[in-house]
């Protein structure tokens, strides 16, 4: 039963496997991953993060709750200062998964691949991933809204990933415009593994 519950996020089953599709990481995000995982059978998982920009840094820690027991996403700001985001330690959800990513996988999307691969040993596949290892603060100057680079994360053991991205286990080469249709070979992939 495939169920669009909001703008951004959707998810279906394939037989025994949930696939779950992020295409932004906001507020909502993990309310509606906790409706999918109640509402759903399954014995394994996908999650898809292709294309997916990113968002809150303590949206995408919030939705990886569910995967993952104790780790840290650890902000480092260019003045010094650091601040940790946590998991909470207790997984709701543990059964074999995926995440798709992408070249357009970002930000937000990267946190929670990292920490997917990390604390449910999750496999990556499809492609690098964009490297947006910073984040952004917003201030007013001279009476406009000006952006800045506030500083860097990092999650776990891993080093920051700016301007590097995130590998993928398995590599798969596809069009971004193939997802969703019959020829998404980085889902048909996904699928094997998990089959």
């Amino acid at each position: 039963s495939d169920s669009k519950l909001a703008d951004g996020f959707s998810s279906e089953k394939f037989g025994n496997t949930l696939y779950v599709k992020y295409s932004e990481i906001g507020e909502v995000t993990d309310g509606y991953v906790n409706d999918a995982i109640q509402s759903n059978q399954f014995d394994s998982i996908i999650i898809d993060v292709r294309n997916n920009g990113g968002g809150e840094a303590s949206v995408a820690v919030k939705a990886a709750d569910y995967f993952v027991g104790d780790n840290v996403v650890k902000l480092k700001y260019r003045n010094g200062a650091t601040e940790d985001l946590r998991t909470v330690d207790g997984v709701k959800c543990d059964v074999p998964m995926v995440v798709l990513v992408n070249e357009k996988t970002a930000s937000g999307a990267e946190i929670l691949t990292a920490l997917l691969k990390q604390g449910a040993k999750a496999t990556i596949i499809g492609k690098q991933t964009f490297g947006k290892g910073v984040f952004q603060n917003a201030g007013i100057y001279k009476n406009g809204i000006i952006r800045y680079t506030a500083g860097e994360f990092t999650v776990g053991d891993w080093p920051c990933w700016q301007g590097v991205g995130i590998a993928p286990d398995i590599e798969v080469e596809m069009d971004p415009d193939l997802i969703g249709t019959d020829d998404d070979i980085q889902l048909q992939k996904a699928l094997e593994i998990l089959g």
